[in-house]
């Protein structure tokens, strides 16, 4: 799980900053990236919505929704290495 926290942190200012910068091929290779290592380790919230974002930008969806994907992607995965975080804390 440590693995997922120093892989993917810096995720998170790398999808906002790809998403200011409309490059989209940026934000389709992070959120591939995260559907496939997020949901080997059960986090299902994060691969569904990294699955999510990049349909939406394969399907060429309006930009809107493409952002409002990359949202919920952010959220999810800040949750999810908070949630790690904590727990590697308490062990």
């Amino acid at each position: 799980l440590g693995l997922i926290i120093s892989t993917h942190k810096g995720d998170i200012m790398q999808l906002s900053e790809a998403m200011a910068l409309k490059d989209l091929d940026a934000v389709r290779k992070l959120a591939h990236a995260l559907k496939s290592s997020t949901g080997n380790v059960g986090g299902r919230s994060v691969s569904g919505a990294a699955a999510a974002l990049n349909t939406a930008i394969h399907d060429k969806v309006s930009l809107d929704l493409i952002e409002t994907c990359c949202t919920t992607l952010i959220t999810e995965l800040s949750a999810l290495i908070d949630g790690i975080q904590m727990a590697l804390n308490e062990g």
